[in-house]
């Protein structure tokens, strides 16, 4: 192969690989606004259960800002009576720490009554909270839940509630919103094909 056959195949392959480039970027970046744009449009609808899902608890078995968040916006939802149930959903932490009864006992001092909170500690997932979600609502016939997370979680947090068999189903965020929400928002672009194409129920 000449030189300039070479240097001519070589700048074929180096523009499509920029195109490639721009192609997904520009992907990315419309996938992005669309996730951000369903994610703050959610708005609760009334239902039988909310269901906040759980992130990290501090070393001293406090929850977080982010989940205090979560569970003040959840609370909000029960007072305003959108719901008779809510249903905490966490993992248990490598320190020990178990997120769903921690946000429980937050709960109870802030004045919902014990029996009106069903705390769920294997929850260490957005699809496992979803399956065990699911099987209250089943034992219950519960269809209306409303989903309690940050905006850029829920796109992916609805979307596998509905693939579990609740077919109504709602969400509310925290709607105090941090630069940081942004990198989590484009963390959610991985999370939601894996989630769609996931099978294990």
């Amino acid at each position: 192969m000449s030189a300039i056959a070479y240097s001519i195949k070589s700048n074929i392959w180096m523009r499509r690989g920029i195109y490639c480039g721009v192609g997904c970027l520009v992907f990315g970046l419309i996938s992005l606004v669309a996730l951000m744009i369903f994610g703050l449009r959610a708005s609760p609808k009334p239902a039988d259960v909310c269901v906040i899902y759980g992130t990290r608890v501090l070393s001293n078995n406090q929850p977080s800002r982010a989940l205090q968040e979560r569970l003040d916006q959840g609370l909000s939802c029960y007072q305003r009576q959108l719901c008779r149930i809510l249903f905490v959903s966490g993992g248990i932490e490598p320190s020990g720490n178990d997120e769903a009864q921690v946000m429980k006992a937050y709960l109870e001092a802030k004045g919902v009554p014990s029996d009106a909170i069903i705390a769920d500690s294997e929850g260490k997932n957005t699809w496992f909270t979803a399956k065990n979600i699911a099987a209250y609502a089943r034992e219950h016939h519960i269809q209306r839940v409303i989903a309690i997370s940050h905006f850029y979680h829920l796109p992916r947090a609805m979307m596998v509630l509905q693939r579990h068999g609740i077919t109504e189903v709602s969400g509310d965020y925290p709607h105090q919103i941090r630069f940081a929400d942004f990198y989590f928002a484009m963390r959610e672009l991985t999370g939601i094909p894996w989630y769609t194409l996931r099978q294990d129920y």
